[in-house]
């Protein structure tokens, strides 16, 4: 497996042309940072040069905020795995 690391997709659209040529593409983004229209642009971007998207990947989750958000089991997984996520 080679992992691909480009430089963000609307910044330039080297990232497009190299994400072209994988296999597949997952697509990243800092959670409570990057808007999500600038996410959609992206996926947008991707779909433009034909590029298979397997997946989207928030980093950084601030686990205290998103429990705030109440989704569902989320309190029990918030416990159970809190020290997985920690620092």
């Amino acid at each position: 497996m080679v992992i691909i690391d480009t430089p963000p997709i609307i910044a330039l659209t080297d990232a497009a042309l190299i994400a072209r040529m994988a296999d597949t593409t997952i697509y990243i983004a800092r959670w409570a940072s990057t808007p999500r229209e600038v996410i959609g642009e992206g996926l947008k971007q991707l779909a433009k040069f034909n590029v298979k998207v397997a997946g989207l990947v928030l980093t950084q989750v601030d686990l205290q905020n998103q429990k705030r958000y109440g989704y569902d089991d989320y309190g029990y997984y918030h416990g159970r795995y809190k020290n997985y996520y920690a620092n």
